[in-house]
């Protein structure tokens, strides 16, 4: 596992911080990876449709983005059968935790693989 905390902060052209922080860990079921930003967060109203497709903020002044992020994010970790969640507070920043399964999809299965083997008839 990486070593924990990793911290990785780049400011953007606005000056603001956008990756304040990356934190892995793992348990005897799961690895999970943290990351965190000290932006301007995501209002509670916006929280529930921020992982659904084409949704996004509009920003006074800046760039308006297309609304894809975090819902890649999403499709993501549950194709992986992991878990993904979202804490976020205005003028604060965001996390987000996504969360796998130690032996991968279904216990080692290969993502997109069928539980059993397809039979021919």
């Amino acid at each position: 596992m990486a070593p924990e905390p990793t911290h990785n902060s780049k400011i953007c052209s606005a000056g603001l911080r956008f990756l304040s922080g990356l934190k892995c860990s793992k348990n005897s079921s799961a690895t999970s990876t943290r990351f965190s930003d000290s932006g301007r967060g995501i209002e509670p109203e916006f929280q529930k449709q921020a992982f659904e497709r084409f949704q996004s903020r509009p920003i006074p002044g800046g760039h308006r983005g297309p609304g894809l992020g975090l819902s890649i994010v999403k499709s993501f970790v549950e194709l992986h059968e992991g878990q993904v969640s979202l804490l976020s507070k205005v003028n604060q920043g965001t996390t987000v935790l996504c969360t796998f399964p130690i032996g991968g999809p279904a216990g080692g299965r290969r993502a997109g693989e069928p539980a059993e083997p397809r039979r021919m008839a």
